[in-house]
């Protein structure tokens, strides 16, 4: 009976402190929801990628959540310290033992926030090359040009260098042909030039450079660098290659290939061959 007593005797005491306590608790839930409404509004004008603002939107709400409960719990008189105290314990027990995760986490937020690539953009990164699908917190996802899906962790594309192949309208296409010391330099190049100006992807401006660019061991080389729309790359490659091979064939150019002289030496037993 006494411990009832006490018990009572306790509570009557602490009433208002109690009452206190709840008036701050759902002044403070909605204080927490009016300021999560207005950051969510914020985050929706902003212009802040999907991803990233599906991401914060409920990490923002818990955090004001947790600390209505802590500023309630405090007015009620318990003792916040120690409460503070275990959280932050495990906290660092669940950082520890998701770091990667938290890594890759901290590289998605940087890619969504910097935005070196978008969906839709040929990107070519971590030895994949390939056009982005999806990019979530952990991971990012690349399709390769033969249809092969990729996953890759965000911490490690953060950490690593990024092309972006379409992120200029245009690209320069750049070819390298060889013909023999024995074929003329200036006629090739001017078969070069007329099929990089009659074809319709190749530029104008910037205008196309065709010149020698090396002297090698067994072939002169000619450079020809074009501008073309970054979609027709790779059409216009193919067709320079097999137009210009054709061409030098139809006017006697040759292009040398790498050849290897065999010598018979009498002196030897057997003749035995020795290259030179």
């Amino acid at each position: 009976m006494a411990f009832l007593n006490e018990m009572y005797a306790t509570l009557v005491k602490s009433l208002p402190q109690i009452i206190t306590a709840l008036v701050v608790f759902a002044v403070g839930m909605a204080v927490a929801h009016l300021i999560n409404k207005i950051v969510e509004k914020a985050l929706n004008r902003g212009r802040v990628d999907r991803t990233l603002s599906s991401f914060f939107k409920p990490i923002i709400r818990i955090t004001l959540y947790v600390v209505v409960a802590i500023i309630a719990l405090s007015t009620a008189g318990v003792p916040t310290a120690t409460l503070l105290t275990a959280f932050g314990a495990v906290g660092l027990a669940v950082s520890l033992a998701v770091k990667d995760s938290l890594s890759n986490m901290a590289g998605g937020i940087l890619l969504l926030a910097s935005k070196p690539f978008v969906v839709g953009d040929a990107v070519e990164v971590k030895g994949a090359t390939g056009v982005v699908q999806k990019i979530s917190i952990l991971y990012t996802q690349i399709n390769t040009f033969d249809n092969r899906e990729v996953f890759i962790p965000n911490g490690q594309i953060s950490a690593d260098e990024i092309i972006n192949i379409s992120a200029e309208k245009n690209r320069r296409l750049d070819l390298v042909f060889d013909i023999s010391y024995s074929d003329d330099p200036e006629r090739a190049k001017s078969i070069i030039s007329k099929l990089v100006d009659g074809h319709e992807l190749a530029l104008k401006e910037p205008a196309p450079l065709i010149r020698v660019c090396e002297l090698g061991e067994s072939s002169v080389k000619i450079a020809c660098n074009v501008w073309v729309e970054g979609p027709n790359l790779l059409a216009l490659k193919f067709d320079l290659l097999e137009g210009v091979k054709r061409a030098f064939d139809r006017e006697g150019i040759s292009i040398p290939f790498p050849q290897l002289d065999v010598h018979l030496d009498p002196s030897q037993p057997g003749g035995e061959a020795k290259p030179f």
